[in-house]
């Protein structure tokens, strides 16, 4: 490879890098500020919930880090009648 590729590999990479930061961000203010539950789990059944909007905690009464610490809380917070439906 040379000098000239290496050069505009390293360009795009950190031009790379910095879009994700960007959208890193953009998320994390549009997590916070949507007044909404927002949530983000693994694809796979059962998987752990990866990331929860902190608005959770004014409509369920329920911290978000509660959600990110195990599935257990929607045992908790689900109705017996609408567990099969869940």
């Amino acid at each position: 490879m040379e000098r000239g590729d290496t050069g505009d590999l390293e360009r795009r990479l950190r031009d790379a890098e910095r879009r994700a930061f960007e959208a890193e961000a953009a998320y994390e203010t549009l997590l916070e500020q949507v007044p909404a539950a927002i949530y983000v789990y693994s694809p796979e059944l059962g998987g752990p919930t990866r990331s929860m909007s902190g608005y959770v905690e004014e409509l369920l009464g329920v911290p978000a880090d509660r959600f990110l610490s195990g599935d257990e809380i929607w045992d908790e917070l689900l109705h017996p009648d609408d567990r099969v439906r869940a």
